[in-house]
């Protein structure tokens, strides 16, 4: 067992038993493993133990428990051959820094096969978050090779499990997975029965056509194409049925072209757009108002301003172009929601039939009101925070100009920061700034100390150093001081156009003049519907939001408000670990 009671330290290698490490299901992107293989590995452990270490991370809810990141072949064959202990390199990290680490682990070995790497590549987009460039830096792929098995996820589950078990050659794979799902798992056994060679299938594919009706790209430029059927029907006496297309490429390139155009038109409306197949199962789930799976009227608005709210586009062979819209990509923040829209439709329906209120009164409280009213998005998407944290860095610096105490909290934690870099940072010796700096009086020194904190907390941006403590420490400063935001932030163009209409939507509905009516509200008492407004091009929309007499001036957006209040909740849990 573990004989290590202080805290392990990120990086720490120790050693445990195998029982204290379990394996997270679903988690590493390997799905086989070689029987003869893994006899060789436990015939080695016995003889001579785990010579190369596991990656492990602490298990979150179970103390003293870990979970593998890398290495669960060698946990496997450890626990075969009843070893005691193994050899283990601990990590500090949560599941997405845990996925890249498997990630480069798998990607750096030779026996994973392809229909394993295919689940690499998007488990690796995913932590990246969509930035296909840096996913296959990580991964060390050329282009064609990431693309290659992206692609692969077409392929049915069990054309990819029967790729991993190497029945099929990748190439049989590839042809496949360019059919329907229903068509992969019909041919798939006479496939392998037949042993097809990758020539023989594909001529066999090349006269499966592909119906020109179900496009969902312009087909003008296809009528006179010689790859359409149309035209061979006239020529060739067993020409293919009217209407279909014989160049699969073609087809291909057009579709991709079509589905690349659907996501940008979508990215307009929603913070968030994927390729469905770039997604893992289970990493996303519909966003319902209502329901049994409902959040509640107020947080379902709420949650069009989250990062993770936006819409999957299908590009999957027959389902081209399907897309499926008002998704959340957080799914556990999703049922946590849903519990309490639950928790709260029961509660107010109790206290309705505690008062005998009516039926209206119980469908009123069901949809959301009164405690829901104060719902906030998970988390704000990229440009949305970026626009706040440089407001509060701008707060943060105001309030240093005016606060002496601010000003040498800050002062004093440049100078330990920078002390090294001070030489080169004004081009002499250290001695002789001293005595330069000496010689100023107080007055100037205050001012100078001044601008000097005030361009730190607003404007530094990483040059000489990492920029992110002072932003982060712009917030603590008005987390710590409580600093009224109301009446400090002004709604612009700019902060407007961050947001996708979604977002715009959710922050209509959240933002509220001084007697705490929200804009949405007063727009249908003042001006008309809101959906009518919301139904106007976004460059329309801000404009008319901005050119309205609505009264922002003691609003201050959630997408701010919540950066302090993480940072006080972080300060709080800080100062409890102390204790």
């Amino acid at each position: 067992m573990n004989a290590v009671m202080k805290p392990v330290e990120d990086g720490q290698l120790i050693y445990l038993s195998p029982q204290e490490i379990e394996v997270q299901e679903g988690f590493n992107s390997r799905t086989y493993f070689d029987k003869v293989a893994t006899r060789l590995l436990e015939e080695s452990l016995r003889d001579h133990g785990v010579q190369q270490n596991l990656v492990v991370r602490p298990h979150p809810d179970r103390p003293g428990q870990y979970l593998v990141i890398a290495g669960e072949r060698r946990l496997r064959a450890a626990r075969a051959v009843g070893l005691t202990e193994i050899p283990v390199l601990v990590r500090h990290v949560d599941e997405k820094q845990a996925l890249v680490i498997n990630s480069l682990e798998n990607s750096k070995r030779q026996d994973i096969s392809p229909a394993e790497e295919a689940v690499l590549a998007r488990r690796t987009l995913e932590a990246y978050e969509g930035d296909r460039e840096e996913a296959m830096r990580v991964l060390g792929w050329s282009k064609t090779k990431f693309e290659g098995r992206m692609l692969l996820l077409h392929a049915h589950p069990d054309v990819l499990a029967a790729l991993a078990r190497r029945e099929i050659r990748l190439g049989i794979a590839e042809l496949l997975s360019g059919l329907s799902k229903e068509a992969q798992e019909k041919n798939l056994p006479v496939v392998i029965e037949k042993g097809y060679s990758v020539s023989e299938l594909r001529q066999k594919i090349e006269r499966m056509a592909l119906k020109l009706s179900c496009a969902i790209f312009d087909t003008g430029d296809c009528a006179a194409c010689p790859h359409n059927s149309s035209i061979q029907v006239s020529l060739f006496e067993d020409g293919i049925a009217e209407g279909q297309c014989m160049n699969r490429n073609c087809f291909g390139e057009k579709t991709t072209r079509a589905l690349e155009a659907r996501k940008m038109e979508l990215e307009a409306k929603y913070n968030v757009v994927f390729i469905e197949e770039e997604k893992s199962p289970g990493s996303w789930v519909s966003l319902e108002s209502g329901g049994p799976q409902g959040v509640g009227d107020s947080q379902y608005d709420a949650c069009k301003g989250c990062a993770s709210f936006g819409a999957l586009i299908s590009s999957e062979p027959g389902n081209e172009g399907r897309v499926k819209e008002s998704i959340c990509f957080d799914p556990l923040c999703q049922a946590k929601k849903v519990k309490l829209a639950q928790r709260e439709a029961a509660e107010a329906s109790r206290s309705a039939a505690s008062k005998g209120a009516g039926q209206d009164g119980q469908k009123a409280t069901a949809k959301g009101k009164g405690k829901q009213a104060a719902a906030k998005p998970k988390e704000s998407p990229r440009k949305v925070r970026e626009l706040s944290v440089a407001f509060l860095r701008n707060e943060a610096a105001r309030l240093a100009e005016t606060d002496p105490a601010t000003r040498r909290a800050v002062t004093l934690y440049a100078l330990v920061d920078h002390i090294g870099k001070l030489n080169e940072k004004i081009g002499t010796s250290l001695h002789e700034a001293v005595a330069r700096l000496h010689e100023f009086d107080d007055d100037r020194l205050d001012r100078i100390e001044q601008k000097a904190v005030a361009y730190l907390l607003r404007e530094f941006d990483g040059r000489m150093n990492n920029a992110e403590p002072y932003q982060k420490g712009a917030t603590a400063l008005l987390a710590v001081t409580r600093a009224d935001l109301r009446g400090r932030f002004t709604l612009d163009e700019t902060f407007l156009s961050a947001h996708t209409k979604a977002g715009i939507e959710a922050l209509m509905r959240e933002a509220h003049d001084p007697d705490g009516t929200s804009f949405a509200d007063w727009w249908e008492q003042k001006r008309g519907p809101f959906k009518k407004l919301m139904a106007k091009k976004n460059k329309d929309l801000i404009a008319s939001i901005l050119e309205s007499d609505f009264d922002f001036s003691q609003w201050v957006p959630t997408c701010i408000t919540q950066e302090v209040e993480k940072m006080e909740a972080s300060l709080k849990q800080d100062k409890e670990k102390k204790a």
